[in-house]
């Protein structure tokens, strides 16, 4: 079986994004098995190529290993699939949040307009990536994900929720604001998706929409420049978010609401979070002391703390 039998095989179940990462792993897989045939495969081959991964440094592993058994069901290796150790860790790691003081800051300090824009939108809708990445400049219609910025709101799709994967959500105004600027700056207009390959610009047509890994890459290059840590990732934003909205005094049925929860278990963390932050606030921010605005993230976080003790 060929790969480009395995890349149409992905398409029917997945978006291309999802389709060129997939495909491109399986061919890093296929490369370190050095020409030996996948039947002769077992698990313990697979466990040494996990372990290859994670000496070299990769991120993301479980990305690979999602592509893997997808692959090994692809050939008929069912007994494989469901042997790929998908885990990023022994540990599950608490996630990291900014209180929306800090990250006002820090949101100040990006020097790329589409990761400004792309950060502010996933904390204000608290949007996973791929969501964010599907909106297009409208109001369009009802089926279709897009925001307003004159009307100050966003169609935004759930791409996990079952019941009620569309919906309405107003943008706060600083948020709006951001984005209206980001608009006018690169002249998008109406019906265009919002984020795109190339920044637009007045001489040259902007690129296809931008894929989820080259949101990364911006953001990484952008955690390097500023010495964010490396487990606040573009996903923080939307736990940042929904920590807030904690913070705040929202219920965890508003919570899980808000974040296209189906179960309010998966909600809890963020007001464990929120507990712990208002019992000190400078403890949150301890893993950016490296960062180049800690000092300004840390006093207006602590102002804002002590007017809420008020």
């Amino acid at each position: 079986m060929s790969l480009s039998e395995f890349e149409t095989f992905l398409k029917e179940s997945y978006r291309p994004g999802t389709v060129y990462e997939y495909l491109w792993r399986v061919k890093l897989f296929l490369k370190w098995l050095g020409g030996k045939s996948i039947n002769s495969v077992d698990q313990n081959t697979i466990i040494s190529y996990m372990h290859f991964l994670r000496q070299n440094g990769v991120r993301q592993p479980s990305t690979y290993a999602y592509a893997l058994k997808c692959y090994f069901e692809f050939v008929g290796r069912n007994d494989l699939s469901g042997k790929v150790p998908v885990q990023r860790s022994n540990v599950m790691k608490t996630p990291l949040w900014l209180p929306e003081p800090a990250l006002r800051v820090l949101f100040s300090n990006i020097r790329d307009d589409r990761l400004k824009v792309l950060g502010v939108l996933m904390y204000d809708l608290a949007l996973r990536v791929s969501e964010a990445l599907m909106l297009n400049l409208g109001p369009l219609d009802s089926s279709l994900a897009w925001v307003d910025v004159d009307g100050r709101s966003a169609n935004v799709y759930r791409l996990k929720t079952k019941g009620y994967p569309l919906t309405l959500l107003p943008l706060s105004d600083w948020v709006a604001n951001v984005v209206d600027q980001y608009i006018r700056k690169y002249g998008i207009q109406y019906a265009m998706p919002i984020f795109t390959t190339k920044p637009y610009k007045p001489w040259m047509k902007g690129g296809g929409r931008m894929s989820d890994s080259t949101a990364e890459n911006l953001w990484y290059h952008a955690r390097k420049e500023l010495g964010i840590p490396d487990d606040f990732t573009l996903h923080c934003f939307r736990h940042s978010k929904l920590t807030w909205l904690a913070v705040n005094g929202a219920t965890i049925i508003d919570i899980a609401k808000f974040a296209g929860h189906s179960s309010t278990s998966a909600t809890l963390i963020y007001t464990h979070l929120a507990q712990q932050f208002l019992n000190r606030p400078e403890i949150i921010l301890e893993p950016f002391k490296q960062c180049k605005v800690y000092d300004k993230m840390l006093s207006s976080t602590v102002r804002w703390a002590e007017r809420w003790k008020r």
